[in-house]
């Protein structure tokens, strides 16, 4: 973890369900996105925000530190901008779903117990969704 909080973190389940636990939080964050994004594009067509803003958050590539950096300053940017527009209902909405437009990489990780056997289910249900997270399995042999 950095000086700002930021940087890996770990969850895990008390049963063998690590597959849909992970597959929970990758939907969960996708679906925030997609509520930020509609938020922005709304209040953009409304005239309230700046529509070059939005879609340079919206689109930022953001696969290397700077760019995830950059895209932290265009939030900054943006939450000013809300600040100014406090009256509209949809600023609080937008502020508590806005931390997803930095993107995170959702793992699903486990042992060979829950891939390969006791939650071999949970695992071809992910993979058959299409979502297709990052599954790391060790093996104990």
């Amino acid at each position: 973890m950095d000086e700002n909080g930021r940087g890996p973190a770990w969850v895990n389940s008390l049963f063998e369900d690590n597959a849909e636990f992970g597959y929970g939080f990758r939907i969960s964050t996708d679906l925030k996105r997609q509520q930020a994004a509609d938020l922005l594009r709304g209040m953009a067509e409304d005239g309230l925000l700046s529509i070059v803003l939005v879609n340079e958050i919206l689109n930022a590539a953001q696969q290397v530190p700077s760019e995830m950096e950059l895209q932290r300053k265009r939030l900054l940017h943006l939450d000013a901008e809300l600040e100014k527009r406090s009256s509209d209902p949809r600023v609080a909405r937008v502020r508590s779903v806005m931390d997803v437009l930095i993107d995170r990489s959702v793992w699903i990780v486990g042992g060979d117990g829950w891939a390969c056997d006791i939650g071999f289910g949970g695992v071809d249900h992910v993979l058959s969704s299409g979502c297709n997270p990052p599954i790391l399995s060790g093996r104990d042999k």
